[in-house]
């Protein structure tokens, strides 16, 4: 099993002809503070396979010092054709401090896809581009 695509995004779902929906992508989180916090965060894969392949995956959430922050282990079946798309939502998303947040896609030790996001204080409090 592969990913054709990992999103990390406001929110996710698949229309009612199969596609894809993916609303507001995200590379960066810009916080008022520490502990930040997040009403929904929603990571969007596209899975891809063999025909009603089935695999049990592991998508986590590590912090910058890349210890786990969070972690959800799922069983997937893959459809006739090969593909299954998933979105999963996180409520409340709680991020302790500034840096490089890393969501990956894994089966057992392997890494499938993994998206980095940014999370930061405002340019105006950092005084920095990025």
């Amino acid at each position: 099993m592969t990913i054709e695509f990992l999103h990390v995004c406001d929110y996710a779902f698949q229309c009612e002809r199969g596609k894809p929906c993916i609303v507001g992508i995200t590379e960066a989180v810009i916080a008022q503070g520490f502990p930040a916090e997040c009403s929904v965060v929603t990571v969007a894969i596209e899975h891809r396979g063999a025909p009603l392949e089935r695999g049990w995956l592991t998508c986590q959430v590590l912090q910058p010092n890349a210890e786990v922050l969070g972690a959800l282990d799922y069983d997937i079946q893959l459809d006739a054709a090969g593909r299954r798309f998933m979105a999963h939502t996180i409520l409340r998303a709680t991020f302790p401090q500034a840096g490089t947040y890393t969501f990956r896609v894994t089966a057992g030790e392997q890494t499938l896809a993994e998206k980095s996001i940014r999370v930061r204080l405002p340019i105006e409090e950092t005084g920095a581009l990025n």
